[in-house]
């Protein structure tokens, strides 16, 4: 892992070996990147669906970069994330207006586009239905991601009849996401390399339709000429699918003057009798287009048109000129031929509040509000159960749902009585829910619709409003994700323009005041700071109280920071970025512009010190190099404390003892501020040292011997048992203490038991032996004949083992495991003495040649006991002292067990 200073200039070869391999080896290739600022790197063609017929265009596709800024930019690494599968390679450059086109076919392209270079071929084919281009940065930032598609928001011409799709002159700076950011190239085969030339065609456009007639009334399409010219429209054409674009010719002497109107009706484009051209306007909604054409039919690359919706009898749809510049086509409040168009229909209901992102523990709804004079039932005419939607979010109202004048209704989307009670909305509010659907965050189009005429077909529903909100400018964004929602503003203000809509504090149920919003009095300021220090913003505002913040980091909300100071605890150079805040109350909100936050980096420590190994009494070195500004100085700290003198860029460590193990860091500083380096292990080896070695048992025949030792070294240890100095087993254990256990014993098991330790150091001396001495049991009932004598017992009769000579209840083969008299009831196996201060002490009688566990519980009625500690066999007997150091329980209870417990 590499994450030093990068001192080349742009690139180096990685090796890598095993460490005690013989040579080196190219692992890989890395490129190191200096920051771009890829906002001037524009997409500026698609030739997507290049023209089916003609071989020197045919499969020739390409896109068209540009770097429309004023410095060079470094593309090596940048790629396609979607859409095309395509890497910059090494070396890449783009100079200040120059051109980067990238082909699918190289031969086809270079055929069809003689001398035009291209930067690349790329993997992949551009889908003709439409699809997203998506380009990443060598580091893994998006520069910009555009979906084109087809009709009808999109040009038409460049979806198979030779055009290319090219930026608009007039937006040529604007949003490449948005559909009226493009028109068709100028010419058939596009302009690879270089601008497209500016279209020299008369912008004609299709101002008012009427679809849904009744006899003696039919549809009718309507032109208009917003230039300053007149413009013959002769021989253009106008159809119902783009797909067949050459369906109705328009007559010679098609002439529109400056501002003027035409009139076609179904006359003109659906004659009788009928010819194979012919066609109608559905009253169900469908599309129209109008493209241009030269004298002998040839398109030439214009297009204009839309797709509509279900219209009512008699109600045209009609051509609004958005704030933004984008064209929608409502149904309109009268028809108004040969005239200016007289505005969009609004109401009776409209969509009047929206909280599509909401913040982190909130949930989204959007509110209705009936605008008319008069109640307004939610469904058919009829009443029926065919009631009112929200296309966008799937919600069918209940039947019988209807809404008063100037009543609100929310539509929520999560259950109401959660959403009554998060909200603390009384009894009388209008909810209902959840809907099906998804508020999306990036925006999308919600249409509340009606059912419209039944026909054979069944019920169309006609757009009562609709709105396609967006979160980024210019609709308000203060409503993405800050906890403010958008609110329509009072008035029969259309629902599609965003300059209709404030970003405010939420009000469901509640009817939005207005008054004043917030306004930002003292901005955020620029901040420059040292890596890993606090860093703060403040902003002030002013406005009706109360006042709510949400701080954004590159545009994206902070989760969690919305006070008036932001302060970020410890900055990383990721943290480097524009700041700005969104302030907002119940009348609207204030953006901020983006404060910077610059970080200066401390001492950078280009070699961190290294983990090391070293032997009781050896020595280790720890080192370190940095760089930074002005003097470097050195403070070496051991498990978080400083070590006394050690200031240097080495520390040696000298007579190493086992406490010195552990993590050592050093902290650089220089006249910026101090980093300290990643952690470096010492580890200490210790050499194996029997601490106690095993203790000599007498053990009856049959029974079980159990030898101890405790060593000391280095984990893992290897004990190697042996028997009059024959190896029995080697035990691998990561722990000091090791056993080792006979059971079943016979006469051959007698002898001399020993231990040898081993780690990766070595071994142990041998441990001192320990006589394990087998005791005749003639009848085989564990107790040794001679104890059996001693006592009165037979050594020839096993019935004595389970006979109970003083009645104490513990039979004689208990009282030879426990050690104890059988002919005296007062001799049993017992905890002589307990005292409990400081810790608690006990004390007993240990026989020897016997292994004990002392057990506890907290309270007699637990299940289980636990163990304390186990005592090994000794040759003699003794007094064992035992110490509970645990103080945690204000009572214990304990036992003694004999033999030792698993």
């Amino acid at each position: 892992r590499y994450t030093g200073p990068l001192p080349m200039p742009d690139s180096a070869v990685i090796h890598a070996r095993v460490l005690a391999g013989p040579q080196w080896s190219a692992l890989t290739h890395a490129t190191f990147f200096t920051p771009q600022d890829y906002s001037k790197l524009r997409l500026t063609e698609i030739m997507y669906h290049p023209l089916e017929s003609g071989a020197s265009v045919e499969e020739a596709e390409f896109i068209e970069l540009k770097n429309t800024g004023a410095n060079t930019l470094v593309l090596e690494g940048a790629s396609f994330a979607e859409g095309i599968n395509f890497t910059f390679p090494r070396g890449t450059l783009l100079r200040p207006g120059e051109f980067a086109v990238l082909a699918r076919d190289r031969a086809r392209f270079e055929a069809a586009y003689p001398g035009v270079p291209i930067a690349g071929v790329y993997d992949g084919q551009l889908d003709n239905g439409g699809e997203t281009l998506r380009l990443i940065s060598p580091v893994q930032s998006e520069v910009w991601s555009v979906t084109y598609g087809d009709a009808p928001l999109w040009p038409v011409t460049p979806d198979g009849y030779g055009f290319s799709l090219v930026p608009r002159e007039t937006d040529a700076e604007g949003d490449p996401r948005h559909a009226w950011h493009w028109r068709a190239s100028t010419e058939q085969g596009g302009s690879p390399g270089a601008d497209d030339p500016p279209s020299l065609i008369p912008p004609v456009v299709i101002n008012e339709i009427l679809t849904a007639t009744t006899p003696p009334f039919v549809d009718t399409i309507e032109l208009f000429n917003p230039t300053g010219t007149a413009v013959d429209v002769s021989g253009w054409f106008l159809t119902d699918d783009p797909a067949l674009p050459r369906k109705f010719s328009l007559p010679n002497g098609s002439l529109l003057m400056s501002g003027g109107f035409l009139l076609f009706n179904e006359s003109h484009f659906n004659p009788v009798p009928a010819t194979t051209n012919n066609f109608a306007l559905s009253s169900r909604g469908e599309q129209v287009h109008l493209f241009s054409a030269d004298a002998n039919g040839g398109l030439t690359g214009y297009d204009h048109g839309f797709r509509f919706g279900a219209a009512e009898a008699g109600v045209t749809f009609g051509r609004l000129v958005l704030s933004t510049g984008q064209e929608n086509f409502p149904a309109q409040l009268t028809r108004t031929d040969r005239a200016p168009n007289a505005g969009p229909r609004i109401g009776p209901v409209v969509i009047n509040e929206i909280h599509y992102h909401p913040a982190s523990g909130d949930s989204g709804f959007i509110e209705l509000k009936n605008i008319a004079a008069d109640r307004v039932l939610l469904a058919d005419a009829a009443g029926s159960t065919n009631t009112w939607r929200v296309n966008g979010i799937d919600f069918d109202f209940p039947p019988d749902t209807t809404l008063a004048p100037g009543e609100l209704l929310l539509i929520v989307a999560v259950d109401p009585v959660t959403f009554r009670a998060r909200h603390g909305l009384p009894q009388a509010a209008r909810i209902l829910g959840p809907f099906g659907g998804n508020l999306q965050n990036n925006g999308e189009r919600l249409a509340l619709q009606r059912p419209g005429p039944l026909d054979t077909q069944g019920f169309a529903y006609v757009t009562v409003d609709e709105v396609r909100y967006e979160d980024r400018t210019p609709w308000p964004d203060a409503a993405d994700g800050t906890g403010a929602s958008l609110h329509r503003l009072a008035g029969p203000l259309y629902g599609n323009e965003p300059q209709h809509w404030v970003a405010a504090r939420p009000s469901p149920g509640v009817e939005y005041s207005g008054g004043s919003p917030p306004v930002i009095t003292r901005p955020p300021t620029a901040v420059t700071t040292v890596a890993y220090l606090e860093a703060q913003f403040r902003v002030g505002a002013a406005g009706p109280p109360p006042l709510s913040y949400q701080w954004r980091f590159n545009g994206a909300a902070l989760p969690g920071a919305t006070n008036e100071v932001l302060r970020i605890s410890s900055v990383k150079p990721t943290d480097v970025g524009a700041y700005s805040v969104v302030v907002f109350n119940t009348a609207g909100s204030a953006v901020s512009a983006g404060a910077p936050l610059t970080v200066r980096l401390p001492a950078l420590i280009t070699e961190h010190p290294r983990s090391r190994s070293a032997t009781n009494g050896g020595t280790g070195v720890f080192s370190v190099t940095a760089r930074g500004q002005g003097r470097l100085r050195y403070q070496w700290v051991f498990n978080g404390a400083d070590l006394p003198g050690a200031t240097n860029a080495t520390l040696t460590l000298r007579n190493i003892a086992q406490a010195q193990a552990g993590a050592y860091v050093v902290v650089v500083t220089d006249d910026v501020g101090a980093t300290p380096s990643r952690p470096a292990t010492l580890t200490v080896y210790e050499r194996p040292t029997i601490l106690t070695p095993p203790r000599p048992q007498a053990v009856v025949s049959g029974g079980t011997a159990t030898f101890t030792v405790m060593a000391s070294g280095t984990l893992p240890l290897t004990y190697r048992w042996r028997r009059n100095d024959v190896t029995l087993t080697n035990i691998v254990l990561r722990s000091n203490v090791g056993t080792f256990t006979l059971a079943n014993i016979r006469s051959t098991d007698a002898g001399n038991y020993s231990v040898v330790v081993t780690n990766l150091l070595g071994a142990s001396l041998p441990s001192a032996s320990a006589l394990l001495t087998v005791l005749a049991d003639t009848d085989g009932d564990l107790m040794a004949d001679e104890w059996e004598l001693a006592f009165g017992l037979d050594p020839n009769s096993p019935r004595d083992a389970a006979l109970d000579l003083d009645g104490d209840g513990v039979s004689n083969r208990e009282e030879y495991l426990a050690g104890t008299n059988p002919k005296n009831a007062l001799s049993y196996l017992k905890v002589d003495r307990i005292s409990v201060t400081p810790s608690t002490m006990l004390q007993f009688l240990a026989i020897s040649n016997r292994t004990y566990t002392v057990q506890f519980k907290d309270a007699l009625d637990a299940l289980a006991w636990s163990k304390l500690t186990d005592i090994p066999a000794h040759a003699t007997n003794r007094i064992e002292i035992v110490i509970d150091l645990d103080r945690s329980s204000s009572q214990r209870f304990y036992r003694l067990a004999t033999p030792a417990t698993p």
